[in-house]
């Protein structure tokens, strides 16, 4: 019978027996998504890496402005008008770093066929994927948070909130067959069609499936079965289903509602800066009777086009919460020109 080596002497939680030695251990499939960063939304930036890749945390993007004025009459009388250029917009950029070890004790491989470093080895880019998705979401929040007023005043058009105030939700409430695209020309009028992607929970795809106006892509797998891919289309937007989009209970009407996002593609720049030792491996022969060490390091940047980092005081590299915290940033780009959009229904 297998016995868990869990004593109060190890605090450790493998199992091992005879029978189990020689076999390799198995590792859990991950259940997280990260559709949002795989999707084409957040795309690298050359420009910003180029900028960031002599070290530093903060950058500028300097961009035009549009041209305005009236025009005189060419009568052969009149002097013409002449209007100096604004110089230009400017947002800025920030870059943080992120670092995280593990490690591995001899103990554990010597009683089982146990190997937690490899697994560790293997599962590395999916945890960073995820931690950079939290952010990214975390992001996604802070400039949806944005009053939109004066010049970005149509900045609230990208936003819309269809779910129930009351504790009762009805059909209006919940995802309709034109929901997407009244959002997206609410948002951006006759640039409606520059919006490629929707991601939402898989409870709101799975009602904008049965107005059978979500249409899945499907492949045959090595059996010759016909399956779906989790990627769908309605109208001119992809589907892609993620269930790490922001989702909760109301505490007032007590019933559940769901984000979904709609993007242009690459709405959103990413770059990695320089770190001089990325990972590290060692091994400590005396702590726990001996284990093998891992740590990692990492510097990025995300900028939400057509926005701006503007916190006080900026520390040399700034918390999630910081980066998450809506007055730190602020908008830039007249809202038309900036391809997201966040929709919140009941289902």
């Amino acid at each position: 019978m297998a016995k868990k080596i869990n004593s109060s002497v190890t605090g450790l939680g493998y199992y091992y027996d005879e029978e189990i030695f020689n076999r390799a251990y198995t590792s859990e499939k991950d259940p997280t998504s990260t559709v949002l960063i795989e999707s084409g939304v957040m795309v690298e930036d050359a420009e910003i890496a180029r900028m960031i890749a002599g070290g530093g945390n903060f950058y500028t993007l300097p961009f035009y402005t549009d041209i305005d004025g009236n025009y005189v009459n060419y009568d052969g009388n009149t002097n013409i008008v002449l209007d100096e250029v604004d110089a230009a917009g400017q947002q800025h950029g920030v870059v943080w770093g992120r670092a995280k070890g593990w490690t591995d004790r001899d103990f554990v491989s010597d009683f089982s066929s146990a190997d937690p470093m490899r697994n560790i080895l293997n599962r590395i880019q999916k945890w960073e994927a995820k931690k950079r998705q939290t952010l990214l979401i975390s992001i996604l929040e802070a400039i949806f948070g944005i009053q939109g007023s004066g010049d970005f005043a149509d900045w609230e058009n990208h936003k819309m909130n269809i779910a129930s105030s009351t504790s009762t939700a009805t059909d209006a409430n919940k995802i309709g067959l034109t929901t997407l695209r009244d959002l997206a020309v609410q948002a951006n009028g006759d640039a409606a069609d520059d919006f490629a992607l929707a991601i939402m929970h898989s409870q709101v795809a799975n009602r904008l499936s049965q107005f059978n106006v979500l249409e899945y892509f499907k492949y045959n797998d090595a059996n010759g079965q016909e399956r779906d891919v989790k990627v769908g289309r309605s109208g001119n937007m992809l589907v892609l289903i993620c269930d790490e989009v922001p989702h909760s209970t109301n505490s007032t009407t007590n019933l559940p509602e769901y984000v979904t996002y709609c993007f242009g593609r690459g709405a959103i720049g990413h770059a990695n800066a320089p770190v001089d030792h990325p990972s590290s491996q060692w091994r400590d022969e005396v702590k726990n009777g001996g284990m093998d060490c891992l740590a990692t390091r990492y510097r990025e940047t995300i900028l939400p086009y057509g926005f701006s980092f503007e916190m006080a005081n900026l520390p040399v590299s700034p918390t999630d919460a910081q980066l998450g915290t809506t007055a730190n940033w602020s908008i830039v780009y007249q809202p038309k020109n900036i391809y997201m959009a966040r929709l919140v229904t009941n289902g």
